[in-house]
């Protein structure tokens, strides 16, 4: 019943059963629809990007 449900959300949508299904599933673990964080190496900040960097610090 529930894949019937999936699946015709996922043609309106017109996107794969699987994409509904992990899209419904990322919502049940976090409540939420935002992206994940990303791995990776942190951004470094500077004065565009961070307004409150004073601007005698030195990065």
């Amino acid at each position: 019943m529930v894949w019937k449900t999936i699946s015709n959300k996922g043609n309106e949508l017109e996107r794969s059963k699987s994409c509904i299904k992990t899209i419904i599933d990322r919502y049940d673990q976090t409540n939420s629809y935002d992206d994940r964080p990303r791995s990776g190496r942190p951004e470094i900040p500077t004065k565009k990007n961070d307004p409150q960097l004073s601007p005698f610090e030195k990065i």
